[in-house]
């Protein structure tokens, strides 16, 4: 079974499906991290404790997304953190997402400097 995290207006936002057969990712590679102690059902009460705090609708292509799934349940798993690669372009960007939002709203408004309307001259 392959896990995943995704996208949805209700419900549940974990669903498995066959390794490399979800529709819903393009994939880039396969990452060995290797084999967890836990048995089956073990897996299962991790999935099911994920679940209250993974919702569909709480989905963020910056901040919350499949990858940042795959790594919180790596580390519940016990087998180690997800090589920073593949978090770090969402990363960078949450960074620099707020003053990509500033800059959205100037161009919007181009008269509005600061929050405040610029003064008439």
């Amino acid at each position: 079974k392959e896990w995943s995290f995704g996208q949805c207006k209700r419900g549940g936002g974990i669903f498995s499906c066959a390794p490399t057969c979800c529709e819903l990712h393009s994939y880039r590679e396969a990452i060995h991290m290797g084999h967890t102690d836990l048995t089956e059902s073990e897996v299962e009460s991790v999935i099911m404790e994920m679940q209250k705090r993974w919702r569909g609708k709480d989905y963020d292509v910056l901040r919350k997304n499949c990858c940042h799934f795959s790594d919180e349940l790596c580390q519940l798993l016990g087998v180690g953190t997800l090589p920073s690669w593949v978090t770090s372009m969402a990363g960078t960007f949450s960074l620099v997402e707020p003053s990509l939002r500033d800059l959205r709203a100037r161009l919007m408004n181009p008269f509005c400097l600061g929050g405040r309307e610029k003064e008439k001259e």
